[in-house]
């Protein structure tokens, strides 16, 4: 698999080198998803979990995870810083294409339900839970609905 179709590789734990704990967990990883894996926990994923630690002593946090895949020309981009924003505002345009690929209209229903709720109510729907520091609880939006998935799991 080259840089023109890359995946999306999960993240794992936070034991050992990350590189290591990637390769235990994707051993069919290619080193440019791993490379990706790495530099995306390390410039998004890292400090986005330190925000949200910081934060939750003080106020109401939730936090959420964007994994659909853009698929644009043809091209698998994973799921690009931003690719969620045609979803929070339900809008279908070439721009929004860019960055989430091919619209889903009945996933952005869900998704901007979400934000709407948390914009009137100061809680997004679809139980939701509030981020706990200590099982890093996180919303994973994805194109069949929403889950919940929690760090104790391997997962955030």
């Amino acid at each position: 698999m080259d840089s023109s179709t890359a995946r999306t590789v999960a993240p794992c734990s936070t034991v050992g080198h990350p590189v290591d704990r990637l390769r235990a967990v994707h051993p069919e990883a290619t080193d440019f998803e791993v490379a990706v894996a790495v530099t995306t926990d390390a410039g998004f994923r890292m400090p986005t979990i330190a925000i949200a630690t910081a934060m939750a002593d003080h106020d109401n946090v939730y936090a959420y995870r964007y994994d659909r895949p853009t698929i644009y020309k043809g091209r698998d981009l994973g799921a690009p810083h931003g690719a969620e924003l045609p979803y929070v505002f339900a809008t279908d345009s070439e721009i929004g294409r860019r960055l989430a690929g091919d619209y889903d209209p009945e996933f952005a229903d869900v998704v901007n339900s979400m934000w709407r709720a948390f914009v009137t109510d100061g809680r997004p729907a679809h139980d939701w839970p509030r981020y706990p520091p200590a099982t890093r609880s996180t919303m994973l939006l994805e194109p069949t609905g929403h889950q919940v998935w929690a760090a104790t799991k391997g997962l955030a």
